[in-house]
């Protein structure tokens, strides 16, 4: 007899139990179907599913790899050691032989983009060897740096997912103007958390692109500006850590290219007299021509697609499809393109926003792992991925690119130090935090959606 029955009659009483059953028996249980059925009422889930997982119609098995075969010239991806294009070499771009993939991120309830932005970064060769060098030297006691290489140490130490209690704990280090029980935007938080394991790492009284996080992320644009009066060049150098590229406005329904959204990056802007340009030469305000072309190409691209814009002062999302290749050559916009020739990437992760609304929305992480196959990260649940399905993500809103080094570097850089030690400063150059942060006190907050508000603060400062 179940406690339910026992419940209902007199808590278990023989006599009732039996006339209950007696009555069953004679009476039993019939059902009919009714002539006109009324809908049943159904409690909403807290949870709106928002982008329903699709059955995948290919014959790709996951881990499939369609992207081009890498240049004989070049280091292949696969391969177990590449200190990059640059020397001395602080950093190494090859996985270690054997390391696994590392576990998904639970949710506190609003942290997708952090987990997304995390994932991103931990599927990096070079980042995670290099935070296997802080944990192992005991490195920055203390700092964000210390507890994101402990996070790394236990997400590549199991197979059990991990809460990031430590570093959501310092999330008012890392971006003051964020908070952990607000959705945020996954590019603002990756660039916050880049730029604080920048100043960990940049040795006391040294520039910041000294710093190994510099030879990750970091490149040279050349900017000349053109003086419409008297034609006078002024030309100036700036580093830059990623790309934020605008979509193509007047495609608002097809598809569009991520390689002509570079493009248009890169061509000629006119700056007009009204905008108050004033030349150094004649001193006078006037037109000009600006044009833009890399200096020095970095290791790791990272590509910003503005998806979020306002419009009337109201958030909007561009949800236009995005097309992005598995190889991205950059050779075309060096400043020198006689000595450049082909600078080619190969993607590594991907940064998805789903969702139409400007209310609601969800990150996920599509990365390659170090056995080289796809998978998709959705927070604490991780599902293997082909590399065709992860080409097709329409909803793309960050993409990493990880540089080919040439084969001819590997003899040169080889003997450099093995170690993502501190090495030899660059020669200083402008410097363009990748993040600008201000106090508390000014943060301003829309509550239709904090992922706008990122957007517009990102607007206002002139960060792009």
């Amino acid at each position: 007899m179940t406690s339910v029955m026992k419940r209902q009659n007199g808590g278990g009483n023989p006599f009732q139990q039996h006339r209950l059953l007696t009555q069953i028996k004679d009476k039993p249980i019939s059902f009919v179907r009714a002539k006109n059925p009324e809908p049943v009422a159904i409690k909403p889930a807290s949870y709106i599913l928002i982008k329903p997982k699709q059955r995948e119609e290919e014959d790709t098995s996951p881990g499939t790899t369609l992207s081009a075969a890498t240049p004989t010239n070049f280091i292949p991806l696969s391969a177990t050691l590449d200190p990059g294009s640059r020397s001395p070499s602080k950093i190494q771009k090859a996985w270690k032989k054997g390391t696994p993939s590392p576990a998904g991120l639970i949710n506190q309830g609003v942290t997708c983009y952090m987990n997304s932005a995390v994932q991103l970064l931990m599927h990096m060769p070079a980042m995670s060897n290099y935070l296997a060098d802080i944990l192992l030297a005991k490195k920055y006691p203390g700092s964000v740096t210390q507890v994101f290489a402990q996070l790394y140490g236990k997400l590549f130490g199991g197979k059990k997912n991990i809460f990031p209690r430590q570093l959501i704990g310092r999330l008012d280090d890392i971006n003051c103007m964020m908070s952990e029980w607000n959705q945020e935007d996954a590019h603002e938080y990756f660039m916050s958390l880049m730029s604080r394991l920048q100043e960990d790492s940049t040795p006391k009284g040294e520039k910041l692109n000294s710093s190994v996080i510099y030879d990750m992320f970091g490149g040279n644009l050349e900017q000349v500006v053109v003086c419409g009066g008297c034609g006078n060049e002024s030309v100036t150098k700036q580093d830059f850590y990623d790309l934020s590229v605008n979509l193509d406005e007047k495609k608002p329904e097809g598809r569009i290219s991520l390689k002509r959204c570079i493009t248009r990056f890169f061509e000629e802007e006119q700056i007009q007299k009204k905008d108050g340009y004033k030349c150094d030469e004649c001193q006078k305000t006037t037109s000009a021509k600006k044009t833009s072309r890399i200096h020095e190409f970095p290791e790791h691209l990272v590509v910003h697609v503005k998806r979020f814009k306002f419009v009337n002062d109201q958030p909007r999302k561009m949800g236009a499809p995005l097309d992005y290749p598995a190889d991205l050559d950059l050779g075309h916009y060096s400043r020198d393109k006689q000595r450049a020739g082909v600078v080619p990437y190969k993607l590594i992760g991907v940064i998805a926003h789903c969702g139409r609304t400007t209310g609601s929305g969800h990150y996920i992480a599509h990365v390659r792992q170090p056995n080289g196959k796809w998978a998709t990260y959705d927070d604490d649940l991780i599902e293997p991925l082909s590399e065709k399905k992860a080409l097709k993500e329409e909803d793309a809103y960050m993409l990493m690119y990880q540089r080919l080094t040439p084969q001819a570097s590997k003899s040169k850089s080889a003997s450099g130090p093995k170690s993502v030690a501190m090495g030899t400063p660059k020669a200083a150059g402008k410097v363009t935090k990748p993040v600008v942060k201000t106090g508390k006190g000014q943060r301003k907050m829309a509550d239709i959606d904090n992922i706008f508000a990122s957007a517009k603060r990102k607007k206002n400062s002139g960060f792009v």
